[in-house]
């Protein structure tokens, strides 16, 4: 039976490894070892902008997460920020691990001038980050663990939540939440003069 839990660092294994299967699973098969750190990278990236972070188990097993980011309450996970700030550095002297950190500044920067375009500082609270097993998507986890997220911020006295998205997720997953889809960008220039192929998206909810 699946169960919500409250984040801690015992967790941060599982976690990152259900983020490394979603995202970061490409290339060799067997020279992983990098993008399990770039996995990390990332939900360090993710956390340390959080309030709130909760996960759901299923048979004793991480199966999804979610972060979330209030404005009346600081960032908890300070530990977090250092490790982040260390594991870039660290990174970013290898050249297969430049690419990537490339990739998360792209999308740094495209949410960035997304909140330029449409900006979001009214909004209560935030859905920082989602990620469901693909394997178990379907059977409610989702939804379950935003419902129990909005209860939390509510309770706290939130009267709106808001979230950032990109075609490379199932944004679609939101409308059928009865979240509203309120601003529409497309990509600004990857490095190199490449243009994102992607369009961003702010969703609100009114609690």
């Amino acid at each position: 039976m699946a169960q919500i839990l409250k984040f801690n660092y015992s967790l941060l294994p599982e976690v990152c490894a259900l983020l490394h299967r979603i995202w970061f699973e490409y290339g060799n098969p067997k020279k992983q070892f990098f993008n399990k750190l770039l996995a990390v990278h990332y939900f360090l990236y993710c956390l340390k902008r959080s309030s709130k972070a909760y996960c759901i188990t299923d048979s004793n097993a991480v199966t999804g997460f979610i972060l979330l980011k209030q404005k009346s309450k600081k960032p908890r996970f300070f530990m977090s920020k250092i490790v982040f700030k260390v594991l870039g550095g660290f990174l970013s002297l290898f050249a297969q691990c430049r690419e990537g950190l490339k990739v998360h500044a792209l999308y740094a920067y495209n949410y960035a001038k997304l909140q330029q375009y449409y900006p979001t500082d009214k909004y209560d609270a935030e859905i920082v980050l989602l990620i469901i097993d693909p394997k178990l998507q379907g059977k409610g986890l989702g939804r379950k663990l935003i419902d129990f997220a909005i209860k939390k911020v509510r309770k706290e006295g939130a009267q709106n939540v808001f979230l950032l998205t990109d075609t490379s997720c199932n944004y679609k997953f939101y409308d059928l939440l009865m979240f509203k889809q309120v601003a529409k960008r497309k990509g600004g220039y990857l490095y190199e003069g490449q243009e994102s192929p992607e369009y961003f998206f702010v969703y609100e909810k009114n609690l």
